[in-house]
C-alpha cells in the first residue's frame, strides 16, 4: 500500500507498507526507488512488515537541494522509523542504500536491531585519485547527454541475464527524461549521491557496527569493485573484506546474479533473508 508521511516541516516520505510483524525498512541504491525490492516483498510480507521508502529527491518523496549526503539520508530514515513510532527495524540497504544503512547503524545504534547489506557500496576503498575519476565521469551534463542505447546499456551491466521484469526500470528513467525540469535536477542528485559515497567512506568504521549483519553479493557483479579502478578485485573479495571488518556478520554469495542480486536471483535472496532473521539453517 502505496503511503507518505511528513517527517519534518519540509520533507515527506513516499513509502509502501505491507505485512505485519518485525518491521524491515528497504533503502534503494543511487538512481533507483522503492520498487527495487518488490519481488522481496512479495514473498516476505508473509512474516514481517515490511516498509519500502523513497528516498529524498526519488519517487513520491520531496524534492530538495539536490547536494544530498548520505548522512542526511540517514537522518531521513530515522525520522521515517519515528514517525511510524517503530522502535526497532531490521535494515536492508541496496547498494548506496546499504552504504546508508551503516551510516543509520552508526548514528542511531539502538533503533537498528539487524542489517541486510546488499551488494553494498562502502565495502570498496578508494584513494584521492580514484575519487577523482569518480567526479570526471560523473558530473550532471554527461548524465543529461547519454543516448537512449547508452541508457539500456547502463541498466544492463547491473545484471547477470537482464530479466524481462525489470524493464520497467528503463522505462521509469525514460519517464523522467521527458520531465525536463525534474530530469535537470536528477542528473545533479546522482552526481552528489556518488561523491557523497566517496566522501562518506564506511569501510573505517565498520568495525564500529554492534549489529548482526547479512552480506549479500552475486558473484556476477559488474559495477562493484569497479572493474577499472580495483581489476585485482572481485564481489566476493569485497564482500569477505567488508564483512570481516564487522563483528557479528556473514557474507553469501549468489551465483547467476548481477548487482541487483536482490531482484535477478529474488527466490535465492529471500530464501537467504529469511532464513537469517529467523536463525534457520540453511539446507544447502
Amino acid at each position: 500500500m502505496n503511503k507518505s508521511i511528513y517527517i519534518d516541516s519540509e520533507i515527506q516520505i513516499s513509502f509502501t507498507e505491507r505485512g505485519k510483524g518485525t518491521p524491515l525498512i528497504f533503502i534503494h541504491g543511487l538512481g533507483s526507488n522503492k520498487r527495487a525490492f518488490e519481488k522481496n516483498i512479495i514473498y516476505l510480507e508473509k512474516y514481517y512488515r515490511c516498509i519500502s521508502l523513497d528516498l529524498p529527491g526519488y519517487g513520491g518523496s520531496t524534492k530538495l537541494d539536490p547536494k544530498v549526503s548520505l548522512s542526511f539520508y540517514a537522518r531521513s530514515v530515522v525520522g521515517l522509523v519515528k514517525k511510524l513510532n517503530i522502535q526497532k527495524a531490521v535494515v536492508v540497504g541496496h547498494s548506496m542504500g546499504a552504504q546508508i544503512a551503516v551510516i543509520t547503524a552508526l548514528m542511531e545504534n539502538t533503533i537498528v536491531d539487524k542489517l541486510i547489506l546488499t551488494a553494498p557500496a562502502g565495502f570498496e576503498v578508494f584513494n584521492e585519485y580514484q575519487k577523482t575519476w569518480f567526479e570526471s565521469i560523473s558530473r550532471p551534463e554527461m548524465y543529461a547527454n547519454l543516448s537512449s542505447d547508452q541508457i539500456i546499456q547502463n541498466f544492463e551491466l547491473n545484471f547477470y541475464d537482464f530479466p524481462e521484469d525489470a524493464a520497467f526500470m528503463i522505462e521509469d528513467r525514460f519517464d523522467i527524461i521527458k520531465d525536463k525540469h525534474y530530469f535537470n535536477f536528477y542528473c545533479k542528485l546522482i552526481h552528489y549521491g556518488t561523491m557523497s559515497m566517496l566522501n562518506e567512506p564506511v569501510f573505517g568504521r565498520l568495525k564500529e557496527i554492534r549489529q548482526e549483519c547479512l552480506v549479500v553479493f552475486g558473484t556476477h557483479d559488474q559495477l562493484i569493485p569497479n572493474r577499472f579502478l580495483n581489476p585485482k578485485e572481485n564481489p566476493e573479495s569485497i564482500a569477505r573484506t567488508g564483512s570481516n571488518e564487522i563483528r557479528r556478520s556473514s557474507y553469501k554469495m549468489i551465483d547467476r546474479a548481477g548487482h541487483f542480486v536482490m531482484w535477478e536471483q529474488a527466490d535465492q535472496f529471500n530464501a537467504l533473508l529469511h532464513q537469517h532473521l529467523e536463525g534457520i539453517r540453511s539446507k544447502t
